[in-house]
């Protein structure tokens, strides 16, 4: 199962824009705009699927824009 909040978490754990941006909505207890974190989890599954024949997200999506752009 590949759980979004960890990979949330270890992107916060990158001193980048991105990484500092999403450390902060993850501390005020916000969600973390779709915009910042789809093209991360589009490229982990993209080198997820070479390894397995599915993935079970957990986490994700949360609203129906998030899961039409999924």
């Amino acid at each position: 199962m590949f759980q979004s909040r960890n990979l949330l978490r270890q992107l916060a754990e990158t001193d980048d824009e991105t990484g500092r941006k999403v450390k902060q909505c993850l501390h005020n207890g916000e969600l973390v705009p779709t915009d910042q974190f789809y093209p991360l989890l589009k490229s982990t599954m993209q080198g997820k699927m070479i390894q397995c024949r599915g993935l079970l997200i957990d986490g994700f999506p949360r609203t129906l824009a998030q899961a039409r752009q999924l």
